[in-house]
């Protein structure tokens, strides 16, 4: 998550249960999201030069797809051949868990060809049923490229057309939002070719990551009882009363720019950090 975060420390009481006697009871670390993609900057190849960890789905059943990993000085990127108006994709599964809301992307070039992200949730085999949304698909079609870009670049700011092109990057990214009690379990990322002209596309820094950023607080002395995060999955957690040290991580509440963190006894709380992001 872009931007600067800070933690101001309000004190709403003495601190009576801190066994340790001084200092900051609560300490707090933003920690982002993981990126969920194995093998996301093609480094691991096979023994045919090809990334571990992902598989080509041929959904036109082609045999003019060629695929390869292009070493360029800014990172591996996959290079994907295909003929007029195929569909092939290299697919991963990724693990999700239920309540989530993740964010997956790739950032595309492409000389003719119409680059895509496809993604599909995948349910467990004995899960109850459920409607909803399981398909989220992503694509830039390459008749909105660099010649359509020199067309109207005197008629709209140019940071405004966002444009395929041979050579810029360009992200496709999309939302994936997994549901409570869909019991659904992994997504299939597809990232390839959607379509369109023959000729080569190109992707780097593939990602799949939970939107919401990780909090780790650090919680020193005995005596503490629940650390509670408003709008935070899990919001409270138990702790125990007993232990000097106790470090504890929860999934910060997305859309926010403001919230706290309180720290309680048996009593009551006794110590709140209010965190912003600017």
């Amino acid at each position: 998550m872009k931007g600067k975060w800070i933690a101001a420390l309000l004190l709403a009481a003495p601190l009576v249960s801190l066994a340790a006697g001084e200092g900051d009871a609560l300490k707090l670390r933003l920690i982002p999201s993981p990126n969920l993609v194995r093998n996301a900057d093609f480094h691991e190849l096979n023994e045919k030069g090809l990334p571990k960890g992902w598989h080509f789905d041929n959904c036109s059943r082609s045999p003019y797809f060629k695929s390869e990993v292009i070493q360029k000085e800014d990172g591996n990127c996959l290079a994907v051949n295909t003929e007029w108006k195929k569909f092939g994709y290299w697919l991963q599964d990724i693990p999700v868990q239920e309540g989530i809301t993740y964010r997956a992307g790739v950032e595309v070039q492409s000389d003719d060809p119409t680059p895509g992200l496809w993604l599909m949730l995948q349910r467990k085999p004995d899960a109850a049923a459920w409607k909803g949304r399981t398909e989220f698909l992503t694509f830039r079609s390459t008749i909105m490229g660099d010649e359509m870009r020199e067309a109207l670049r005197d008629f709209v700011d140019e940071d405004l057309l966002v444009c395929m092109s041979a050579t810029r990057w360009l992200l496709l990214d999309t939302a994936v939002p997994v549901p409570a009690g869909s019991g659904i379990s992994a997504c299939a990322m597809r990232v390839g070719i959607y379509g369109g002209n023959a000729g080569q596309a190109r992707f780097r820094n593939p990602f799949f990551r939970a939107e919401q950023p990780t909090l780790e607080a650090e919680i020193t002395g005995s005596g503490w009882t629940q650390l509670h995060v408003a709008g935070a999955v899990p919001e409270t957690v138990k702790l125990d009363p007993a232990k000097e040290q106790q470090v504890v991580t929860v999934l910060l509440p997305k859309g926010k720019s403001l919230y706290k963190a309180e720290l309680s006894d048996r009593e009551c709380v006794r110590e709140t950090k209010e965190i912003c992001h600017e």
